[in-house]
This record gives structure tokens, C-alpha cells and sequence, in this order.
């Protein structure tokens, strides 16, 4: 090895160590974040680093005999915890799972109706500056400007003026319930594609906590990462008879190999999802949500949407606090707080300035944080904000965040 090879192999194992310790010494309330649970983290038990390809049951090589019932399990274990007919684990994102999913049913051109971006739709929705948008063509409905929720009465009314191929129900940023069973409906009648993006909801799904979009929803994609506690990755999940189309725009469509050792991780993080350990956990991430929306509701004109039903508040920094969401979050992050800029209903502002926050309870419950902790977390981000240019008193919240994160070192308490 060179010395210039030495010298950066050591700057990198540096730069590892003091990135684990800031993380802990910060609290992390992204939305899209969470722990990867220790006992899937390391696969001790399994050395041999190996990756596959092709759909289960026709791979294009030999050798895959236990992967395949590897696969096998993860399979079954979606299905059963959706109640899905078909399901495919490979999927190395959430937007690759999307693009999959568009792929399977639709051609370049099709229409699809989809969440307005900054009414909470993800940027896989048809944002111009994504591939969904540069090769489909996009239309959007939007909330309710009165009620802060989804308007389904317009919702069918547009797709009836338009007539997409697909209707996608799902969002990045709007953290109430969705309705599919109504979704499945404006499909029917309008004949449409009804695909759901759970990304954000899954595990509170998966808990029983939300509505499932089986048997309404013609395709499901989601990733396993934020509220299903498991591995960076994605699962689409549809019914039977899209079975093969969904397996070819998978493999091989838009991808081709896969390691073995997410699929196990895949495996481990779902199984875990049937336990009872998983449903007290998401009941306190909701709990810990719940604490997000009561406490920022103290403040007027702070809380969009009405509220959260889900994993995650989005608060209106511009109308509360007088910052904008890049500004909020730049605060926070000197206090050790960790959150993202968020464009919020009716947005004026570019996507990097932002007028909106997106708060979320997953990592920090993960890691052990009570509901008193978040309403003293809740009370540290207010007063942040309200004396963002005071420094003394932003230095001394950074010391109060410093001693609560101590007191939570990541480790399972569930």
C-alpha cells in the first residue's frame, strides 16, 4: 500500500469513529432515519459475502439453492404481513422500487396522478427533476386548502377529467391517514392502474396501527428501512396476476444483482415485525409523534396538516417562528439536533430554502427515548427556534442535548 493509500486509509477509520460519536451525541428526529437493530446489523453467522440474480426459482447461474429459500422466507413473510398475493424483495431503494413499479404497468408518455410535491408527495411522484417526471406524464391533486387533508370529492373529479393510467396514493410529507379503500374506488371508476407508496407508513401498517392498501391497491412498494426497522432497501408487493410483470420490471428491468446478506437482513428485520416486542415499539413511536404534535400545537400557526397520524410532524417555521426551513434546521443542527427542511402546502420558496420542518419519532425511539423526552426535546426545539440568533442561550440547549443523548446510548430497550 502507498503512503498516500496509508495516510488515507487512516484519515478514513478516523473520520468513521468521529462520525459514530457526533451521531450519538446528537439526537436524530429525520423522519426518513432510523437504527438498524444490532442482531441484524452483523451477520455473524453468516461470513461468506455473496450476491445473487435473477427472480426466485430462475436464477441464470448455479449455486443458489439455500439463497433461494433464503428469499423464499422474506417472501412469504411480506405477503403475510400485508396480506399481499405476490411479493418481490430485491429492490435496492424506495425510488428504484417506484420505478419498478411504473415500469410494470405503464409506457413512457402514460399519464399517472399522483400528490403534489408541496402538498407531501415524494420526488418519485413526478417531480420535473426526477426520472418519474421526465418520462411520464404527471398530473397532481392536492389537500384540501380548508381542511389541511386529502379532498378525495376532487380527487376523483380530476381523474375523471384526465383519465390517468395509474393513481399513485402515498406521500413523502403529509403524515395523516390515506384512505385506500376510497383510492381503490376512484380507480375503478375511472379505470385506472391504483398504486400505493407506504415508504413512510409500512411499519404502522405492518403493527396494525394504520389501514392496509391490500386488497384495494393494485401494486405496493415500500422501503424497510424507517418504521419497518430493518436494512436500507425495498419490497413491491402486488396482486397475482401482475405477478410477472412486476418479477421482469424488477429483474430484469431495472436492476440485476443482489446481495445475499441484505436479503437475510430483509429476512430477520420481518420476521421480528410478527412479534409483539415490534408492536409495543411502533405504539411508542406513535406515542413520542403524538408529543411532536401536542407541544408544537401550543404554538400558533406551527402544526400543517391538522396533526399526525403517522411517524412524523411538519411544522410551519415560516409562520411560527418567523425562519425559513433551512435556516430552523441550521439551528437545530448547532443545538444537536438533527431535522430537515421541509416545503410545505403552497410553498413560495425553492426546495433548498424551504418554509417547513419535517419532525419524526423513529430514530430516537429506536434508541430508547420516553415521552418525557420528547416533550423536553419538543420544548429545547422551540426555544431554539424562538432565540435562534441568541448564542448563549443556543449554546446552552446544545449542553442540555448533549446530557439527554448520553443518557440514551444505542442499544435495544424493546
Amino acid at each position: 500500500m502507498s503512503n498516500k493509500s496509508n495516510a488515507e486509509l487512516k484519515k478514513l477509520n478516523k473520520l468513521c469513529l468521529q462520525e459514530s460519536s457526533y451521531y450519538l451525541n446528537n439526537i436524530d428526529l429525520i423522519a426518513a432515519s432510523n437504527f438498524l437493530r444490532p442482531d441484524i446489523a452483523v451477520l455473524t453467522e453468516y461470513k461468506i459475502q455473496r450476491s445473487m440474480e435473477g427472480i426466485l426459482g430462475k436464477r441464470p447461474y448455479a449455486g443458489t439453492k439455500y439463497l433461494d429459500q433464503i428469499e423464499s422466507i422474506a417472501v412469504e413473510t411480506v405477503k403475510r404481513i400485508f396480506k399481499a398475493e405476490h411479493a418481490n424483495v430485491q429492490l435496492h431503494s424506495g425510488s428504484q422500487a417506484n420505478q419498478a413499479a411504473y415500469a410494470a404497468f405503464l409506457q413512457p408518455g402514460d399519464k399517472i396522478l399522483a400528490m403534489r410535491f408541496d402538498n407531501g408527495g415524494h420526488i418519485t411522484h413526478g417531480n420535473p427533476v426526477n426520472f418519474s417526471g421526465k418520462i411520464y406524464k404527471f398530473y397532481y391533486y392536492s389537500i384540501n386548502s380548508r381542511t389541511q387533508n386529502l379532498d378525495y370529492p376532487e380527487i376523483l373529479k380530476i381523474s375523471r377529467k384526465i383519465k390517468p393510467k395509474m393513481i399513485v396514493a402515498g406521500a413523502s410529507s403529509y403524515p395523516r391517514k390515506i384512505d385506500y379503500t376510497k383510492f381503490g374506488r376512484i380507480a375503478k371508476k375511472t379505470d385506472a392502474f391504483f398504486m400505493a407508496d407506504i415508504s413512510h407508513p409500512a411499519g404502522l401498517i405492518a403493527a396494525g396501527f394504520l389501514p392496509s392498501p391490500f386488497p384495494h391497491a393494485d401494486v405496493v412498494t415500500t422501503t424497510t428501512e424507517k418504521t419497518l426497522w430493518g436494512p436500507h432497501a425495498a419490497v413491491i408487493m402486488c396482486k397475482e396476476r401482475y405477478a410477472k410483470d412486476i418479477d421482469r420490471a424488477v429483474h430484469p428491468g431495472t436492476q440485476s444483482s443482489i446481495p445475499i446478506s441484505r436479503i437475510v437482513q430483509i429476512c430477520k428485520a420481518l420476521l421480528f415485525v410478527e412479534t409483539k416486542k415490534f408492536k409495543n415499539y411502533t405504539k411508542k413511536v406513535l406515542n413520542n409523534s403524538k408529543v411532536l404534535e401536542k407541544k408544537f400545537s401550543e404554538i400558533n400557526n406551527a402544526v400543517l396538516f391538522g396533526g399526525t397520524d403517522s411517524h412524523f410532524v411538519v411544522i410551519n417555521v415560516r409562520d411560527a417562528f418567523g425562519l425559513s426551513g433551512q435556516e430552523a434546521e441550521k439551528v437545530l443542527e448547532k443545538v444537536g439536533i438533527f431535522t430537515n427542511r421541509q416545503v410545505i402546502p403552497w410553498e413560495n420558496k425553492n426546495v433548498y430554502e424551504a418554509s417547513g420542518l419535517r419532525i419524526g419519532s423513529s430514530a430516537a425511539t429506536s434508541r430508547g427515548f420516553s415521552k418525557d423526552d420528547f416533550e423536553l426535546i419538543s420544548e429545547i426545539i422551540i426555544t431554539a427556534l424562538k432565540n435562534s440568533k441568541k448564542n448563549t442561550i443556543i449554546n446552552s440547549l446544545h449542553r442540555d442535548v448533549s446530557v439527554l443523548a448520553k443518557k440514551h446510548p444505542w442499544q435495544i430497550k424493546h
